[in-house]
């Protein structure tokens, strides 16, 4: 699929996130950020599920000023709270282990 920074995804999630109007992006696995803050300039609400302590710190050091929502744990736990707490369209980004990623919106 690519980078979410990159064409054709970035096109992509802004053409959503407008015709849709989508309130909220949630991504699994933040890594280093890149993806939670492109997507910060496109949607009002960012959440970022990172299960790397490591990972998690030098993202939000990167993020600072972004309005993105960090979380630290398992994303198999804590995404049914994220999810069932937010009204309306949400786009989420979901990473396997093996790169792939997985986008719907409800």
């Amino acid at each position: 699929m690519g980078s979410l920074t990159a064409e054709p995804m970035a096109s992509l999630m802004t053409g959503l996130a407008r015709k849709y109007n989508i309130g909220c992006f949630i991504e699994t696995g933040t890594y280093l950020g890149d993806s939670a803050r492109f997507a910060a300039n496109v949607f009002p609400r960012v959440v970022t599920i990172e299960i790397k302590a490591e990972f998690q710190d030098q993202a939000k050091a990167r993020s600072q000023g972004f309005n993105i929502e960090f979380l630290l744990g398992d994303s198999a736990s804590l995404l049914p709270g994220v999810v069932s707490s937010l009204p309306g369209h949400h786009v989420l980004l979901a990473r396997r282990a093996c790169g792939r990623r997985i986008l719907w919106r409800r």
